[in-house]
């Protein structure tokens, strides 16, 4: 507890005295628990004895852990409000300390936003949507700093504040509390003059940055966006991917790749052969199911490295093949299958091109597994899947696009090359071609870096920035901090229960920010007395039921009842017209009712991952209408012969359960 609090105290420190720092996040689920990670990059001071920290040429850029945190869940606006109670931590913790008294100086909330330069995330939306909401939110605070410093000029008359004051109406003030017109006819007469200040500072300020220079405004403004590089080569496969699939629609005499449909939909499929009724039905299934190679290496990684390491052929695989690599290949301490399962950065094409190259050892591992099967002798239908998926000649021919990718661009990183690579895709295949030309193999690859390195193109955002703002910033390569630290996190929780999000994050501060120097160098005995009485503070306030982190049954409480209290005022939707037109989202909750209520025996032997997309949802959602009518039917029908029957109530209690419903509430995956 001591050495989290005295690290809050350095990361106020060093935010006050940086030119201007990154900041990085990312964030996970952890037992169905959201937890968010926090990184900043700045320049900071060694601490060495006998080092002049004054002297700035001393300083080096280092990246500074700030916390690991539950949350509620992961939307931008969420990632932006934690991010507002972590600096309001930092900011309280050092102006109320002794180091700050002794330095004449105090740190605010704000002041977090005015020295923040940028972002590092990985690239998804509700990350852009964040740095969106961020940027908007330091563009407040430079408006608002520049009002109150124009009404201290003495430049500024008298009459253009009383002016400006006189031409503040309601909306203005509901607008700045994000207040109703009711909400603020009762606000107190003080936090109605508050209000009032804070519009008159936007309404002078914004008057004032509309004279600044495009130039001058966006120096103020700075907020960059660096997305972490490794997401970018992530998203880069996938565009190309996707755009190999659409191939087919636009060349339909192509062969496309065999159809690896899940045990459901294969059925619904095969069925569906002898019906030409169900033709609806078999469509259906068939637009719900995947192909090609992503989808076989799916499916392998979930046979041959499941990320549950109680399921999966996972040892059976690393025995096999590390004896066939050895006695074929003289390979030694042969490689496990690529963590494909856990999406890990890169892993496809090395799965890609650990196929291509076992291909054959594959199909014998998977083979004798199944002749070992003392009960059937058969394939399950996963098996039978990647047995089909393996010896379609299509599917192998992803497999060797995506490990060729892999080899030449992913591995390597040479998005420069791309352009010149679809023009001249024939080079990879070419055995005279230099490997220095090598990286790349059509035109789908090169959209998507084009689509993920605005920042780097000619007049983009770093082109623009001057040798000053350079120097003043690092924006790391990748999110590899936040993501190794979400994990580090895990393991933590896994091996201590019992502990808090707080003294995971107090340790790890301790251990990863050269906190033991800066209290050599900076705090003393006040310093000491000060920390060791939040200590005691935050430890009594923790046991004793006084203001504390949520634990995570806490955080999965409110959970619980912020999606009860959807789910309870979702009602059924029974026209047609309306569901056809349902987003996915309103899919899901109709989903919820029939299943998680109402307790539909077909849907709920199903699960939410396999009831992913829209075209599924949908169907779904229609064949439990059909299913409730049958029973409303049956029911009506019953009251209509017993007049004295009371129809029966369905009552969801305060977590969205039926009465007498004690299942755990399952995550619904988007």
């Amino acid at each position: 507890m001591r050495g989290g609090k005295y690290g809050e105290i350095q990361l106020g420190r060093e935010i006050m005295d940086s030119p201007g720092f990154i900041e990085s996040s990312d964030g996970t689920t952890h037992r169905g628990i959201t937890i968010e990670s926090r990184h900043i990059t700045m320049l900071v001071p060694s601490y060495a004895p006998g080092v002049d920290d004054s002297d700035r040429s001393t300083w080096t850029h280092h990246t500074r852990f700030m916390e690991v945190a539950p949350a509620l869940d992961h939307p931008a606006q969420r990632q932006f409000e934690g991010t507002m109670e972590a600096a309001a931590r930092i900011a309280d913790a050092y102006t109320r300390s002794p180091l700050a008294a002794q330095e004449n100086r105090a740190m605010e909330t704000d002041d977090y936003y005015r020295k923040k330069l940028g972002e590092c995330k990985d690239h998804a939306a509700d990350g852009k949507k964040e740095f969106a909401i961020s940027a908007e939110h330091k563009t407040d605070i430079v408006i608002r700093d520049l009002g109150r410093a124009a009404m201290d000029d003495d430049d500024l008359r008298t009459s253009q504040i009383l002016t400006t004051m006189l031409d503040i109406t309601d909306d203005d003030l509901e607008a700045e509390g994000k207040l109703s017109h009711e909400e603020l006819l009762a606000l107190p007469a003080e936090e109605r003059r508050k209000l009032t200040s804070h519009v008159l500072e936007r309404k002078i300020g914004e008057d004032k940055f509309h004279t600044l220079t495009p130039e001058e405004q966006e120096a103020c403004c700075m907020h960059l966006f660096g997305g972490c590089c490794c997401h970018k080569d992530l998203n880069v496969l996938r565009i190309a991917y996707a755009g190999v699939q659409r191939l087919y629609s636009i060349h339909p005499t192509l062969t496309p790749p065999v159809l690896l449909a899940n045990k459901a939909n294969s059925a619904r499929i095969r069925l569906g052969a002898d019906d030409p009724k169900s033709s609806a039905a078999v469509e259906n299934a068939i637009e719900a199911s995947s192909s090609g190679a992503i989808k076989l290496l799916q499916l392998l990684g979930a046979l041959l490295r499941h990320k549950d390491g109680e399921r999966g052929y996972q040892d059976k695989c690393t025995i096999f093949m590390r004896q066939r690599q050895l006695e074929q290949y003289g390979i030694k301490n042969a490689p496990k299958f690529p963590d494909v399962s856990n999406t890990r950065y890169s892993s496809f094409t090395y799965g890609a091109v650990y196929v291509i190259c076992f291909h054959g050892l594959i199909q014998e591992l998977i083979t004798e597994i199944i002749d070992g099967k003392t009960h059937s002798g058969q394939p399950n239908h996963v098996e039978h899947l990647i047995l089909k998926g393996i010896n379609c000649p299509e599917t192998m021919s992803h497999m060797v696009a995506i490990a060729l990718y892999g080899v030449s661009v992913g591995w390597g990183y040479m998005a420069m090359f791309c352009a010149n690579i679809a023009a001249f895709p024939w080079k990879i295949l070419d055995p005279t071609t230099p490997l220095t030309e090598l990286t790349i193999d059509g035109q789908p690859a090169e959209e998507g870096w084009i689509r993920f390195t605005p920042e780097f193109r000619i007049g983009g955002t770093f082109d623009r920035l001057t040798p000053a703002q350079r120097a003043n910033m690092w924006i790391p390569a990748t999110n590899d901090r936040n993501e190794g630290m979400l994990g580090t996190g895990r393991n933590w929780f896994k091996y201590k229960p019992n502990s808090t999000a707080q003294s995971f994050s107090n340790h790890t501060r301790t251990q990863q920010n050269n906190t033991e120097a800066f209290i050599k160098k900076y705090c003393d005995k006040a310093v000491e007395k000060f920390v060791m009485r939040e200590a005691v503070v935050g430890s009594v306030a923790e046991g004793e039921g006084g203001e504390r982190p949520q634990t995570t049954r806490e955080t999965a409480a409110a959970k619980k009842k912020s999606k009860a209290a959807r789910l309870a005022a979702t009602q059924l939707e029974f026209d047609i017209t309306k569901i056809q037109a349902m987003t996915s989202k309103l899919l899901k909750d109709q989903l919820a009712v029939y299943r998680d209520v109402l307790k539909d025996d077909i849907l709920g032997k199903k699960l939410w991952k396999d009831m992913s997309t829209v075209a599924v949802r949908r169907e779904l959602v229609l064949q439990a209408r059909e299913r409730e009518l049958a029973r409303q039917a049956v029911r009506d029908s019953q009251d209509s012969n017993n007049p004295e029957t009371t129809p029966e109530t369905i009552i969801i209690d305060e977590y969205g359960y039926s009465a007498g419903d004690d299942d755990e509430w399952e995550e619904i995956v988007e």
